[in-house]
């Protein structure tokens, strides 16, 4: 009787180690992409308004990256470099439209497959048209890609013609919203997931009255010259809000301590900075510096990491931080090191593109930033900005001509022009009216 309670003891203790080892076997990995949210609005990054309590509470248990440079400053060009770890010229994608280089290059690995590779579910929801898979092709590798912004095709165009913009973009809720309702009927045990909130891109959604005023409450409402930064800062703090939200529901139905998150922005905004309240013409930092922190499972780390990084490293510090291995060739590197306070950024060269400003005949740039210094170029000018950011921020300050700062501009225009420079693309067809309303509506036209 002894031996037989003995061996149930056993059966019962085997069967307890391999559920906890199934559960230990879980991991998830959440991508959050906050679309046109630049570093300087962010509590985290130094912003005096408490705008993203949430995310400053994932960077203080995690790593904080200070001057993480987006690869160009419109939504599908900087979301393809995030996706494939390489440059627009190899990954093919380079407009938003006008020209025929707007679809993912078919040889082009990508985060999603090659996590899937590796057995992960994988699923993609993006928020607004700037995204959408028949157009840009960043679906490749996705189980599920819901781009499913438009909800009512019978009301997403006017009888005059005009895109009614509430139908082509959608609330941040309703895509993490849409996130959960897939962990609920997936139930994975992997997963790689990517969650694209459009919240801050424009001013056209407002977060519910109750929490703006809860807002204000705590922060005070700016003067009425600065109210565009005002409603900026609202919505961050409601995506931060949402962010919340989706921690606590996913944690009833998966453990939220196996979860690595990575949170980053395509790109920033001008908010008035040198005379540009957009992002896609130009490739000031404003445009270009974005947060980018890295928590969860097997992050647990706290440290802010100082030098110059690209949104081209997420990919293969995402693949190596998960024993998944990385693809030759990428122009993207691992944090890994930096995150374990191996190596530092130091000496290398970080590259930036907004070539779209020729889609609507507007000089495209080029940019490199390398420690703490920046050169613009306009190709089509021939032109140059030069700029020491550490002590010139803001950038107000060109040292093109600065006879000091002569040494410094031949060694960025080196390092320039080992990236492509050429502007010979050929024309798209033209787009049709309801996909060019749709692009006008979003500021894009």
């Amino acid at each position: 009787m002894e031996a037989r309670s003995y061996a149930a003891l056993l059966l019962v203790a085997a069967l307890a180690c391999l559920f906890a080892c199934q559960r230990d076997s879980r991991r998830g990995v959440l991508l959050v992409t906050l679309d046109a949210v630049r570093a300087d609005h962010l509590s985290c990054y130094g912003y005096p308004v408490k705008t993203t309590p949430y995310i400053d509470g994932l960077a203080a248990r995690g790593a904080t990256f200070e001057q993480a440079i987006a690869v160009s400053s419109n939504t599908p060009v900087s979301h393809a470099a995030i996706l494939t770890g390489l440059y627009p010229a190899r990954n093919g994608v380079r407009f938003i439209h006008g020209f025929q280089a707007h679809r993912l290059a078919d040889d082009v690995p990508t985060m999603a497959g090659l996590f899937a590779g590796a057995g992960y579910s994988s699923a993609a929801f993006v928020s607004a048209f700037p995204l959408v898979a028949s157009r840009y092709g960043l679906d490749r590798g996705f189980g599920l890609y819901d781009d499913g912004v438009v909800s009512d095709p019978s009301t997403a165009m006017s009888d005059e013609g005009f895109v009614a913009i509430k139908e082509n973009q959608r609330k941040g809720e309703e895509t993490i919203g849409r996130f959960l309702d897939w962990m609920r009927k997936e139930k994975p045990e992997r997963f790689f997931a990517w969650v694209h909130l459009f919240d801050a891109h424009d001013s056209i959604f407002m977060p519910p009255r109750d929490f703006v005023s809860d807002f204000e409450k705590k922060n005070g409402a700016d003067a009425a010259e600065k109210r565009r930064h005002h409603r900026y800062d609202i919505e961050i703090a409601y995506m931060d809000s949402l962010l919340q939200r989706l921690a606590a529901e996913l944690d009833t139905m998966f453990p939220w301590e196996r979860v690595q998150v990575v949170i980053v922005s395509d790109h920033g905004d001008g908010l008035g900075d040198h005379g540009y309240e957009r992002h896609t013409l130009k490739i000031y930092q404003e445009q270009l510096h974005v947060p980018l922190i890295f928590s969860g499972r097997g992050l647990d780390r706290a440290q802010r990491i100082p030098g110059e990084v690209s949104t081209v490293d997420i990919l293969p510090t995402l693949l190596d931080l998960n024993g998944i291995a990385v693809p030759q060739g990428l122009d993207g590197i691992s944090l890994r090191s930096q995150l374990e306070g191996r190596t530092s950024s130091a000496g290398r060269t970080i590259y930036a593109e907004a070539l779209s400003p020729m889609s609507v005949g507007q000089p495209p740039f080029v940019a490199v930033i390398r420690d703490g210094k920046k050169l613009i170029y306009s190709p089509s000018s021939d032109t140059y900005e030069l700029y020491d950011l550490k002590v010139d921020p803001s950038e107000l300050t060109n040292l093109e001509g600065a006879p000091q700062s002569a040494g410094a501009l031949e060694a960025l225009k080196a390092e320039l022009h080992r990236f492509p420079l050429t502007l010979d693309f050929k024309r798209e067809a033209p787009l049709s009216a309801e996909d060019q309303e749709k692009l006008r509506a979003l500021g894009y036209l």
